[in-house]
């Protein structure tokens, strides 16, 4: 198991950094810009174009380099995080003999990028500062039982299967199906109890223009995040496997 965990440790560093130069670069551009209309009064799209206003400058100012830095920091070390947490699900899908290539690893990404943004986006969608919504404790809340509702869910997919076919003697088709409706059962729980869904508040056009770009480039960060960070665990997995055979213990 060790050779999964050192694994994950790197791939997760890697993806993790990648991952905070993305969020510097896409995300917090448009933050700066949402912290306008959330501290000010806002200002027209005309009046703000007049001023030369470009969320980018934040890069270059002191206060901004210090928040890129903490950004990259924090964002590599939740990468790696979450690697150690992949690399112990990979442990599992190693445990059950099937082999692990580049299919396994974008797989768990996917897995991973449903878990925790497609599927808690579905009741609580990201939004930046400045749009009035649901209190951010009950969104927050809600996102992680829904994430980990769906994280059991997908592990309930993948693993019962075999637990119903060893241990219960049950045909490896409705072994199937019944995982599928335990799965769908985990991930359908937090809609059945209800999100906390406000309608949003928007106090402009252009904060809600903001809102939609921040919504897109959020998920498209996100899953280049976790098609990164499967591809590399499988990769360093594989590659470490190959330099210390003995390690797989």
């Amino acid at each position: 198991m060790r050779i999964f965990l050192v694994s994950g440790i790197v791939a997760g560093l890697g993806a993790g950094f990648l991952l905070g130069l993305m969020q510097v670069g896409f995300i917090t551009p448009i933050i700066v810009e949402a912290e306008v209309y959330e501290n000010q009064i806002p200002a027209t799209h005309e009046e703000r174009s007049a001023n030369n206003h470009d969320p980018r400058h934040h890069l270059t100012e002191k206060g901004g380099i210090r928040r890129s830095l903490f950004t990259i920091l924090g964002a590599s070390l939740l990468g790696s995080a979450i690697g150690i947490v992949a690399a112990v699900l990979m442990g599992v899908i190693a445990a059950q003999n099937l082999k692990i290539s580049l299919r396994q690893g974008l797989l768990l990404g996917l897995a991973g990028y449903l878990a925790f943004n497609i599927i808690p986006g579905l009741g609580v969608a990201p939004a930046p500062p400045g749009v009035q919504g649901a209190p951010f404790d009950a969104r927050q809340s809600w996102w992680l039982i829904s994430s980990m509702m769906a994280v059991a869910g997908f592990i309930t997919w993948a693993v019962a299967p075999h637990i119903f076919v060893d241990h219960f003697n049950v045909r490896l088709r409705y072994a199937k199906i019944f995982s599928i409706i335990m799965a769908l059962s985990f991930i359908a729980t937090p809609f059945i109890i209800g999100a906390p869904v406000v309608e949003l508040n928007f106090s402009s056009e252009a904060l809600r223009q903001i809102n939609s770009q921040f919504l897109i480039v959020t998920f498209v960060v996100n899953a280049v995040f976790w098609m990164i960070l499967g591809s590399l665990l499988s990769l360093t997995t594989a590659y470490i496997g190959r330099r210390h055979p003995g390690g797989v213990s």
